[in-house]
C-alpha cells in the first residue's frame, strides 16, 4: 500500500482534470448513506448501468484519458467495479475511485479489492459519512502490505474532521489528503446556506464527462448538473472533448452561474488554507 503524494497529485490534476479527459461512470446513485452534503443527491434514482455501456465507455478511450466510478457508493456494486478496473488495467487507463468505507470489515470486497492492479482510492473521511474511524485504521492495515493500491484520504476541511485526521496521525498512519469544497448543487444546495465569493476567475470548472446509468452523457459541472451533450451509444467522447471544451461552452457562459463558497457554518474560519475552487464568472465572454 502506498499514499497518494502530494507532487503525484498535483500531476493527476494537471494531466486529466486540466485537460478535460476525466471520464466519471455514474455505475448507479444508490448508497448506503444519505450525506446532507452529497451533491449527487443519492439514492434519488435507483437505475444500474448495464455491463455493455461499460465495456462502451472503456473501449473508447486511451491511456491519455481516467476513469472514476461515480454517484453512489461504488463498493456497493464490487463485481463492476472489478470489471471497470480490470478493462482500465488491461489499457493502461488511469483508474481511481471515492468511497465511504462501508466496506472495511466485509472480507469478500476485501479480498475482491486486493487481487485489483494499480487502483487509486480515496477514502471520504468527514462528519457527514458517519463511518466509524475504525473502518479507516482496518482498511489501512488491511492493505499496508498490498503493492498495487494507493490510498488518498479526501475530507472536507473543519474543525470535526482535523481531529478525526489527528487520531489516525497518533496511530503512526501518515496520509495525504485531498480537500473537497461543498458544492451548492444537490442535496448540500438544500441543507447549507452558502454565500457568494466572486473571484475573477475566467476558467470552467468542468472536471470531464459524467456518463449516468442510462448512457446519457453530461458535463461534470459543480454547478449545473444537467449539462447533457450526447449519448454513449451515438458519441465518441474525443469528438465531445474536441466540440466543447477547446472553448468555454456557450450553454455555460450564457446562464448565470451560482458563485460557490466553503460554507461558513461548516468551516472553520482559523484555516487560514481554505480556497475557493475556480468558478465562471460574468466577466466571461
Amino acid at each position: 500500500m502506498a499514499f497518494l503524494s502530494k507532487e503525484d497529485s498535483f500531476k493527476i490534476y494537471n494531466k486529466y482534470v486540466l485537460d478535460r479527459r476525466n471520464i466519471y461512470i455514474v455505475v448507479s446513485l444508490k448508497c448506503n448513506l444519505s450525506c446532507k452534503h452529497c451533491s449527487m443527491e443519492s439514492n434519488s434514482d435507483l437505475t444500474i448501468m448495464p455491463d455493455n455501456y461499460i465495456e462502451k465507455i472503456i473501449n473508447q478511450i486511451n491511456n491519455k484519458w481516467s476513469v472514476c466510478p461515480f454517484g453512489g457508493e461504488p463498493f456497493l456494486f464490487p463485481e463492476k467495479m472489478e470489471k471497470i478496473a480490470n478493462l482500465c488495467y488491461e489499457k493502461n487507463i488511469f483508474f481511481h475511485l471515492n468511497t465511504n468505507a462501508f466496506w472495511a470489515f466485509n472480507n469478500d470486497i476485501l479480498n475482491l479489492i486486493s487481487k485489483l492492479k494499480q487502483v487509486c482510492i480515496g477514502l471520504s473521511i468527514d462528519e457527514f459519512h458517519e463511518i466509524p474511524i475504525e473502518n479507516y485504521i482496518q482498511i489501512l492495515d488491511y492493505f499496508k502490505n498490498n503493492k498495487n493500491i494507493t490510498f488518498w484520504l479526501e475530507t472536507v476541511k473543519n474543525h470535526e474532521n482535523e481531529e478525526r485526521l489527528d487520531v489516525l496521525k497518533e496511530k503512526g498512519i501518515e496520509y495525504v489528503y485531498l480537500v473537497e469544497n461543498i458544492n451548492p448543487v444537490g442535496y448540500a444546495k438544500k441543507n447549507f446556506k452558502f454565500e457568494n465569493k466572486i473571484r475573477n476567475i475566467k476558467t470552467c470548472n468542468n472536471r470531464g464527462f459524467e456518463i449516468r446509468p442510462d448512457g446519457q452523457i453530461y458535463i461534470l459541472c459543480n454547478y449545473h448538473k444537467n449539462c447533457k451533450v450526447g449519448h454513449i451509444d451515438n458519441d465518441i467522447f474525443e469528438n465531445l472533448r474536441n466540440k466543447y471544451f477547446r472553448r468555454m461552452p456557450k450553454f455555460l457562459t450564457s446562464k448565470q452561474i451560482e458563485l460557490c463558497c466553503l460554507p461558513d457554518e461548516i468551516h472553520n474560519k482559523k484555516w487560514d488554507d481554505r480556497f475557493y475552487i475556480e468558478v465562471l464568472s460574468d466577466s466571461v465572454t
